[in-house]
């Protein structure tokens, strides 16, 4: 992994540690709230983060869906059949190429998208509102920085 100046050595093995410990934990609490999530939506996890792409960007493709998603194409068509036979998406064949396809939500789909959007916002919202005022700037810069370096990363087995 090639690091930006100044940025080329961490301070300590003990900072290291407590950075890998912390986004552990982060992890850990946001895979908890994708459970809460999924399970009180009734849909599988993969699922639920298919539905919300779609409806966050419809209508997509589906190569565009498995980009999204950080999925190959193969896994992204069997969850977006399950929601095809669950009522929630329609496959529509594009006219000038009839292997490709468009993905949309249908309306108990975009029913099921905006009552997920609803209650992770509200979820979120308190969250966000627990955070002091002067260091919500900086929360976002953070997390914004880890995004922005995290696709990059690699460690024994290849790249993430």
């Amino acid at each position: 992994m090639e690091l930006k100046e100044p940025f080329r050595k961490a301070s300590s093995i003990k900072e290291v540690g407590e950075f890998r410990e912390l986004i552990r934990q982060l992890e850990r609490r946001l895979g908890f709230l994708d459970q809460v999530q999924s399970t009180c939506c009734g849909l599988s996890l993969s699922q639920c983060h298919t539905l919300v792409e779609i409806g966050r960007a419809s209508p997509l493709s589906l190569h565009e869906l498995s980009l999204r998603l950080g999925v190959d194409k193969s896994t992204a068509s069997r969850v977006v059949e399950t929601l095809v036979v669950g009522g929630m998406v329609e496959r529509i064949p594009q006219p000038d190429d009839r292997r490709s396809v468009q993905i949309f939500l249908t309306t108990t789909g975009r029913a099921m998208f905006y009552r997920i959007e609803q209650e992770m916002n509200q979820l979120f919202e308190s969250v966000f509102a627990s955070i002091p005022v002067e260091k919500r700037p900086q929360v976002l810069e953070t997390l914004s920085l880890l995004l922005e370096n995290l696709p990059s990363l690699k460690c024994c087995r290849g790249d993430i």
